[in-house]
């Protein structure tokens, strides 16, 4: 591809890991709950689910996943429970006494990288997003390299931000406030996700 479309795809990817929504949450939960080493880890994972996700529809896969209202409700089903688990776990363990609740910090970085690993999986929206972008740089017989390399760029680009957002997070500046005991904030977090994930779990239901 000619540079100036590497730069509008860098653009676009950027554009679409800056936007809200429930990964953000997820990041930030994982912080809230181990520090940066946790929400780096998180960032990691959902980079690489990410970049799975590009190559599934950089091959053309994602079309047939779309095509299939079966599996694309299932992966969205299965994307509220996981959103629902992490606000169930972040809100109970604020409830929690303060010496149980700091012993439920200390969680295995792996779980953090699985879990932001899985809330991109599991986030059909994603595919939806790629499958707008990257139809806009794919042409007949591109090589396989160049569609690898397509995944690879979306996927570093969201792990960085997701990092950025992170360190942000974890800064001197703002940490009495995301980072540390703050049982209102967890509890608030915590409740939003659940409430977001039983309004998608009640529309896959009833619609």
């Amino acid at each position: 591809m000619p540079l100036h479309e590497w730069m509008s795809l860098v653009f676009l990817c950027l554009m679409g890991a800056m936007s809200p929504g429930p990964s953000l949450l997820v990041i930030l939960a994982c912080t809230v709950e181990g520090g940066k080493p946790s929400g780096i880890m998180a960032s990691v994972g959902h980079g690489i689910g990410v970049s799975l996700y590009a190559v599934v529809t950089a091959t053309g896969l994602g079309l047939l996943l779309l095509a299939s209202p079966v599996a694309l409700g299932v992966l969205q089903f299965l994307g509220a429970c996981f959103l629902f688990y992490i606000g169930w776990k972040l809100f109970f363990s604020a409830l929690r006494p303060r010496s149980v609740h700091v012993e439920a910090k200390a969680m295995p970085l792996s779980h953090m990288f699985r879990d932001g690993f899985l809330i991109a999986v599991f986030n059909p929206k994603i595919a939806i997003f790629f499958l707008s972008v990257f139809s806009q740089f794919l042409s007949p017989g591109q090589s396989g390299i160049v569609h690898v390399q397509m995944a690879l760029v979306a996927g570093v680009i969201d792990t960085l931000v997701y990092v950025c957002v992170v360190l942000l997070a974890s800064s001197p500046v703002i940490n009495k406030l995301l980072i540390g005991q703050n049982r209102y904030r967890d509890l608030s977090i915590g409740g939003f996700l659940m409430l977001v994930s039983l309004g998608l779990i009640v529309k896959q239901l009833y619609v």
